[in-house]
């Protein structure tokens, strides 16, 4: 099964809990702390492997999990950090988040890219020990992984790209130039996903792509074209493969136009791609008037007479070919300063919780808030203390006392409901 665009949700593992110990042992007076660290979560990593031909393994995987750092233990021992996920994909995968920014584009083999960071690691009590509380009753517990939607789009890479219309005969041509066995059968739409050959030459090789049959709107959904039509987006070279008998009743430059026109409308980009023409079924009856009068129509072009079914011509095609690959240098599909790693954000200075009042509850919502009261064990006095504390610092107590709080009134973090009191 060829798959090339999945959606996933990706979940980097937690930090490991902080431990809460203190050290009795015989002649230590005043033991003290002895809580360890958590360890690191893991992180989820994208990683690009040449033996991978599509997202098949993927498709199923709706969500992603990394693993959770170890807890850490008394004695001062901390936990392990867990390892990393590591999702293998095809080269020629780009990674997108929900609104489309690209986070990478992996190329070549075992490049990689770290798409979900895991939390770190809780501090035990040890670590929290300061000169005014140098023995604390509290622990952290690890901090959330990070949990972000992504798409990944498969774009195959490949130097040359063979389109035209059904039953044109491009599977013909690859399986006669290549080490490919696509299907050939005389009926439409025989080929239901992309296929790649190596083609060997004297000077060199290069990779050909039998895309799908195109037909008119395929840019906008009819067919199976529009489906393949980004894998054209990497090839270096376009080989528009046209039925010059016009077999099937069609025009030859009839073809050529629609094929065109398609391009254009997927991508400006395809039509500024170098291109030959090759000119299929010059066996059959109707095909050399037909040449003719498509060379009169389009006399700048390069045009290739062969007969793939006999096998013949097909040299000159392939040397032509590697001659073009070599021409042309590679092209990123993506500027690179677009990417995720290289964007620069500016925030504005805005307050890091928001707080509504529903009823008689006052439900407090924000990224470090929640953070905060994650990582926070309440099995202690002191822990609940602080947590209450950091909130303080934030200014949410002010803000509550603004919107008119009263003591017994019920504050709502995420599920959790407390009394507020003064």
């Amino acid at each position: 099964m060829f798959v090339d665009e999945v959606t996933l949700e990706v979940s980097a593992g937690n930090g490991g809990d902080g431990c809460m110990a203190f050290r009795r042992e015989k002649y230590i007076a005043m033991g003290g702390p002895y809580g360890g660290n958590g360890g690191r979560g893991g992180n989820v990593i994208f990683q690009a492997d040449s033996g991978l031909k599509t997202l098949v393994d993927l498709r199923y995987q709706k969500k992603i999990k990394g693993k959770n750092g170890i807890n850490g233990e008394g004695k001062n021992k901390h936990g392990k950090n867990a390892e990393d996920t590591i999702i293998k994909v095809p080269m020629g995968t780009t990674i997108k988040d929900t609104n489309g920014n690209i986070i990478a584009d992996l190329l070549t083999d075992k490049e990689e890219v770290v798409v979900a960071y895991g939390g770190r690691g809780g501090r035990g009590n040890v670590t929290l020990a300061t000169k005014t509380n140098p023995c604390p009753s509290y622990a952290e517990r690890g901090e959330p992984g990070e949990t972000r939607n992504i798409k990944a789009e498969l774009r195959m890479l490949a130097d040359v790209g063979l389109v035209g219309l059904p039953s044109v005969g491009k599977s013909t041509i690859l399986s006669m130039i290549s080490n490919a066995n696509p299907k050939i059968a005389s009926y439409h739409f025989t080929t239901l996903a992309p296929n790649l050959g190596v083609v060997k030459t004297k000077t060199g090789s290069f990779v050909v792509a039998d895309l799908p049959g195109l037909i008119e709107g395929a840019s906008s959904g009819l067919g199976l074209g529009h489906k393949f039509l980004k894998h054209i987006e990497r090839t270096k070279i376009i080989a528009h493969i046209i039925d010059m008998s016009g077999s099937e009743g069609r025009d030859p430059y009839k073809d050529y136009l629609t094929i065109r026109n398609e391009l254009k409308d997927f991508s400006d980009k395809l039509t500024k791609k170098k291109e030959i023409i090759i000119a299929n079924k010059m066996d059959l009856e109707n095909a050399k008037e037909n040449l003719i009068n498509f060379k009169n129509k389009l006399p700048n072009l390069d045009i290739f007479e062969i007969e793939a079914i006999n096998n013949k011509g097909l040299d000159t095609v392939i040397n032509k070919l590697q001659l073009l690959v070599d021409q042309t240098p590679d092209e990123e599909l993506f500027d690179k300063d677009i990417q995720e790693k290289h964007v620069l954000y500016k925030f504005k200075v805005e307050k890091p919780y928001t707080i509504k009042k529903e009823n008689n509850a006052y439900i407090i919502s924000g990224e470090k808030v929640e953070k905060i009261f994650k990582m926070t064990n309440f099995n202690t006095e002191e822990a609940i203390n602080r947590f209450a504390k950091k909130l303080r610092n934030m200014g949410i107590d002010d803000e509550l006392e603004k919107m008119g709080i009263k003591e017994g009134d019920i504050i709502r973090i995420m599920d959790y409901e407390f009394e507020y009191t003064k």
